[in-house]
């Protein structure tokens, strides 16, 4: 019997490699703009695009509080004054927004459809 040679392939590199700044790259920031100082304790934000937090979805302009400074996503949310009152959009009042837009005229339409179809007679 032969004996087994090692593989001569080079070694795969980590998954996850850090940076020169020793950081992550999910962990940087895009862009010289430093992290917002946010309060520690509860936050009242406000979503600026769909998202999901607390097993809910919470729909642009829904207003509701996360736990703390590590839940803040500047993707998705921005800070609000402790005066604004809580909104969530119920998914039946989602729906009518959305067909109120298709009727008007105002949602957007896709730009990709095959207006010359030869298979319909």
């Amino acid at each position: 019997m032969a004996p087994v040679r090692p593989s001569t392939a080079p070694a795969k590199p980590a998954r996850h490699v850090p940076s020169s700044t020793g950081k992550m790259r999910s962990e940087q920031r895009r862009g010289d703009t430093p992290a917002p100082a946010l309060p520690s304790g509860r936050i009242k934000v406000r979503a600026t695009q769909m998202c999901f937090y607390d097993l809910k979805r919470r729909r642009e302009g829904d207003v509701f509080v996360i736990t703390g400074p590590s839940e803040f996503s500047e993707r998705y949310m921005e800070v609000v004054q402790g005066s604004v009152p809580l909104k969530s959009t119920s998914p039946q009042a989602a729906l009518n927004r959305e067909h109120d837009e298709i009727l008007g005229g105002t949602a957007a339409r896709p730009s990709n459809l095959n207006t010359d179809d030869d298979d319909v007679e």
